[in-house]
């Protein structure tokens, strides 16, 4: 698999890290391909490995009691798949369709994380996106009681139709004051909200 913009620690990093930074990540990086179902980890296993996500989407989630899934996150390219410190996986991970990942070593990973500010400062930030997608989720469904449960759209940047020219969404929460979401249930007609 080619190393081209596609590739994780360029993703991840972008402009924010110094090319020795950027330079140790890909080096660390085992580029590895998952088709579509394919499970990356499960749910309890020791996590020996982190992983980030360079092409395509991958369905995080936890296994019921009942057999079902609890999704609690898509990751998108650009996104580990969850926070690379962690001794266990919280969660399990499958690729919707072909998606290319990039394996580290945990601990590798960890002494690069405390040796580099500017990966330190973008694992904060991956931290904070994923604390408020958290809260987000909670907050939808603690105003439930219509029978439709409510589920943030994912995607990349888009304007919006319905919100004035100023209002730009993307999928970090950068804009606050639009909140796009698409009521599942009978209809999956979008309903909007801007402030």
């Amino acid at each position: 698999m080619p190393r081209t913009s596609r590739f994780f620690p360029t993703l991840f990093c972008g402009e924010a890290c110094d090319a020795p930074e950027l330079a140790e990540l890909k080096r660390l990086a085992t580029p590895i391909r998952f088709e579509g179902g394919q499970t990356i980890f499960s749910e309890g296993d020791a996590a020996k490995n982190a992983f980030g996500l360079s092409y395509g989407m991958v369905r995080i989630y936890r296994l019921l009691a009942d057999g079902r899934r609890q999704v609690v996150a898509f990751a998108f390219p650009g996104d580990f798949l969850v926070m690379p410190l962690a001794d266990r996986f919280s969660f399990s991970a499958d690729a919707i369709g072909k998606v290319d990942v990039c394996k580290f070593p945990r601990e590798e990973v960890k002494r690069l994380i405390e040796t580099s500010p500017n990966i330190m400062r973008l694992l904060i930030e991956f931290a904070a996106r994923e604390l408020q997608s958290a809260q987000d989720q909670v907050t939808l469904l603690g105003t439930g009681g219509d029978g439709q449960s409510n589920v943030r759209q994912a995607g990349t940047e888009e304007r919006h139709s319905h919100c004035p020219a100023r209002c730009v969404a993307d999928r970090t929460g950068a804009n606050p004051t639009c909140r796009r979401e698409e009521r599942v249930g009978l209809s999956r007609e979008p309903a909007a909200t801007c402030t």
